[in-house]
């Protein structure tokens, strides 16, 4: 216990992204949560599919209603879906 596994990289300047999309849908699968930025990462790059969601909704700081997905998504080749935080380089 206590150990980080990487899951990808973002570079928000450069928008250079890196994606280890079958750990990704692993974790998606055991039930993992992300925040509706990270969705709608996920979904740009093609690791999951579904609907993106209206980041506006949700400002700096504050939290979504609940870190479900929702409805009409499904992770591609996944059985459950939910998404997980970037990992900052």
């Amino acid at each position: 216990s206590g150990e980080l596994e990487i899951l990808g990289s973002f570079h928000p300047k450069t928008k250079s992204t890196r994606l280890h999309g079958e750990r990704i849908l692993y974790w998606l699968s055991q039930g993992a949560a992300t925040s509706p930025r990270v969705h709608n990462l996920l979904i740009s790059q093609g690791v999951i599919q579904g609907r993106k969601i209206d980041v506006a909704k949700y400002p700096r700081g504050s939290t979504a209603k609940s870190n479900t997905v929702p409805s009409g998504m499904t992770p591609a080749g996944a059985a459950s879906a939910a998404v997980i935080d970037p990992v900052r380089e």
